[in-house]
């Protein structure tokens, strides 16, 4: 992580729902998708676990990569079709959509996004802020969702090329 100090972070928990079953049977298909969705961010991944776990539902997975800003999970529901991902980075309040719309663009889930968005108060000044920073989307369909997430995106975009400018001068 550099020497930027932000008061905010960002913390987005998404569900797709209608999840191809490949998604399900292995669990590296999964943990390489958020790993290299992290990397197109330029996260630094700094460790990764996966657990698997089997019950009279199914079988699923657990996964977690610690990246340099925090951490992105996974929890699969196979029963239910749909995969839980949370990407939770102290970066900024404009940080991990590139990561989330990586995630939805390969995942394609054919029955929607659910998504609930906040910025996180890392400092206690920001915190009147985050509260009224709470967002849900709730989108029957993944290119719905990956168009109303389009100008965030690029937000993240933006600031990710501007910061990779800046620390090439100095």
């Amino acid at each position: 992580m550099d020497d930027t100090s932000f008061d905010k972070g960002n913390c987005i928990q998404f569900v797709c729902y209608g999840v191809d079953s490949v998604w399900y049977r292995d669990d590296s298909k999964i943990m390489d998708l958020l790993r290299k969705a992290l990397l197109a961010e330029r996260y630094e991944i700094v460790s990764e676990k996966v657990h698997p776990f089997e019950n009279e539902k199914g079988t699923g997975y657990t996964g977690v990569i610690v990246i340099g800003e925090s951490d992105a999970t996974f929890h699969t529901y196979e029963e239910r079709g749909s995969i839980e991902t949370t990407v939770n980075t102290c970066r900024g309040p404009n940080a991990g959509w590139i990561t989330v719309s990586t995630m939805v663009r390969e995942i394609a889930p054919s029955d929607g996004v659910y998504a609930h968005i906040g910025i996180v108060p890392i400092e206690r000044a920001a915190r009147e802020e985050a509260a009224a920073s709470i967002m849900v989307l709730d989108c029957p369909t993944s290119g719905e969702f990956l168009h109303k997430i389009e100008d965030k995106v690029l937000r993240c975009y933006d600031e990710m090329v501007y910061k990779a400018e800046h620390q090439a001068r100095d």
